[in-house]
């Protein structure tokens, strides 16, 4: 059977799933840049910074060849309010490009949108509540007159956490384990791909 591969692509944990065409989930997780021997784990640019996205991209790379997935659905880049965030983005999708074209899976990449009319929270209906929206509202009041343990608001990524496990029995996290976001998401985009474009 075909198979898909969803990437949420980041310079610091790259969320991935994959799929049968018919939507079901094989496998999920997370990819972080590995260590450099002799360099500072940190985010400088732009040494560490494109040292860090070899190594995510050559673990992608790793994985397309294990899984041999059909479609390889990369989550497009929504934009950033930071230059060098944009910047970093924005190399990390031209890295795994180049990474691709030499693996010869190139023509297998598909961007997919995150909002907007064609995204893929569009798709699923990832919105908040209206016990949602006042669960924010009362953290919102409450987190500017309370001293010491804030009450975290309920943001896109508890959606998808939120939507994942119920429909494919997970116990992910966000609140545990910031990694849990990626991989939320990852399944997120790809479910939706499915169940979209691959009937």
């Amino acid at each position: 059977m075909k198979k898909l591969l969803s990437i949420d692509l980041s310079t610091t944990s790259t969320g991935f799933a994959t799929f049968y065409w018919n939507g079901t989930l094989l496998d999920c997780g997370v990819i972080k840049p590995k260590k450099v021997k002799g360099k500072k784990d940190d985010t400088t640019y732009p040494e560490t910074q494109l040292l860090r996205m070899y190594s995510i991209c050559s673990q992608i790379v790793d994985l397309v060849d294990k899984e041999l997935p059909d479609v390889i659905v990369v989550e497009e880049i929504a934009g950033s309010s930071s230059r060098l965030g944009q910047k970093t983005l924005d190399g990390i999708h031209w890295i795994l490009a180049d990474y691709l074209y030499k693996n010869g899976t190139i023509k297998k990449i598909v961007y997919y949108d995150v909002t907007g009319v064609s995204g893929w929270r569009t798709h699923l209906r990832l919105v908040l509540s209206d016990a949602d929206k006042l669960h924010n509202k009362e953290a919102k009041k409450l987190n500017k007159i309370t001293r010491g343990k804030k009450i975290i608001p309920i943001t896109s990524k508890h959606l998808a956490c939120r939507y994942v496990n119920h429909f494919f029995k997970l116990n992910l996290d966000v609140d545990l384990n910031k990694s849990d976001s990626d991989v939320s998401d990852a399944i997120c985009m790809g479910h939706s791909y499915c169940k979209l474009y691959l009937k």
